[in-house]
Parts: structure tokens; C-alpha cells; sequence
């Protein structure tokens, strides 16, 4: 597919989060997230200063986990839609859009911890991601280690087979649990346009 095509209907934050009755796109809960990458950089500052001032060397290789924890939980500060879908296809971050055609489920897993709830949304692929994928997303080499909202489990194919000249299948689990937007309407979204497919 043209780049030019594929930028044209990736969401992003220009276009909006919503843009019309047929295109979603979710980001991760900015307020959750500055919690922890705002203290995490202060705390690594924090030993920073402290090094200089007590001329304790030692002392700054604090700052290197803190600085870790910042460099990871990035993502969760941004404004970068993380989850999407259009008629083109899901979009995930730092993947891209996975066709219609290729998705055969989607189901969403709640499970708790004590107080906590969280929930992923479970996506069968008939064939495997890389075949799936319609339209990749430049991927930046910076980004690679940062935190994703979703990853990638092969599929249980004991009871079904993918289609003939298909070889092999994947499940994708998202996890939705930090991405602002409502599970029910993800899946709302998702089933309109594989009926519409």
C-alpha cells in the first residue's frame, strides 16, 4: 500500500481520537501515567543532584533505574493513539492495521486482583500476524523497548483449523486496562465493520 495511503487513515491525534461514527481511535490514560514517569524522573534527577552536592560518584547510578522506569512507562504520557479501527482494518501501535478479513474473534477476558480490574481484549487471527498485517507502521528504533499495550501468543488450533492455504494462526492480547477508552465500545466497534466486511 501507497505511504501516502496508509498515513492517510492511520488515527492520530490531529484527526482526532473520534473522528465520525466509523473510526476509533483510544490512547492510554494520560493521568495515569504522569504518576509514575514524572516521579520516576524526579527521583532520577533527585540522585543526580545528590551525587553532585555530597561528591558521592556512586550515588547517580540511582538514577539509572528511575530512568529506566521513565524511558518505559513513556508511552502511557503521550498522545499517540494506541488501539484503532476503521474501515481499513484494527490498528495497533508500532504494528499496524491487521485486516478484517483475518480477524475470526474477538472476545473481551476481565479478571481481578483484590480491588483491581483489568481487562484485555482477545483478538483470533486465521492466518499468522505477519501475513495478517495489511499496512505496516514505520517502526522507530527508539521506541522498541518502550511499553505496548498488547503482545502476541500463538493460537490453540487443536479444535479450529485456519483456512486452506493459510499456515498457522496468532491470538493477540491487548491489554486495556491503562487505554482510555471502553471495552464494550472497542468491541461495538470491532463487529460492525467485520459485519460490514
Amino acid at each position: 500500500m501507497p505511504e501516502e495511503r496508509q498515513k492517510a487513515f492511520i488515527p492520530s491525534k490531529e484527526r482526532g481520537y473520534k473522528n465520525s461514527e466509523r473510526e476509533l481511535a483510544c490512547g492510554y490514560n494520560i493521568q495515569q501515567g504522569r504518576s509514575t514517569v514524572y516521579t520516576a524522573m524526579f527521583l532520577a534527577i533527585l540522585f543526580i543532584c545528590l551525587s553532585s552536592l555530597l561528591e558521592l560518584p556512586l550515588l547517580a547510578l540511582g538514577a539509572v533505574p528511575a530512568s529506566l522506569v521513565a524511558y518505559w512507562h513513556y508511552p502511557m504520557i503521550e498522545p499517540r493513539p494506541q488501539v484503532g479501527c476503521n474501515s481499513h482494518g484494527f490498528y495497533l501501535e508500532r504494528l499496524g492495521f491487521i485486516g478484517w478479513l483475518n480477524i475470526t474473534n474477538a472476545t473481551i477476558e476481565t479478571s481481578y486482583v483484590r480491588t483491581m480490574k483489568f481487562e484485555r481484549l482477545i483478538l483470533t487471527l486465521s492466518c499468522n500476524l505477519e501475513t495478517a498485517i495489511i499496512a505496516r507502521e514505520v517502526k522507530n528504533w527508539w521506541r522498541i523497548p518502550m511499553m505496548k499495550c498488547w503482545h502476541k501468543k500463538a493460537a490453540d488450533l487443536k479444535r479450529t483449523s485456519p483456512p486452506a492455504g493459510r499456515a498457522g494462526g496468532s491470538r493477540i492480547v491487548v491489554e486495556l486496562s491503562h487505554v482510555n477508552c471502553s471495552p464494550e465500545a472497542i468491541i461495538n466497534y470491532i463487529n460492525k465493520y467485520r459485519r460490514v466486511t
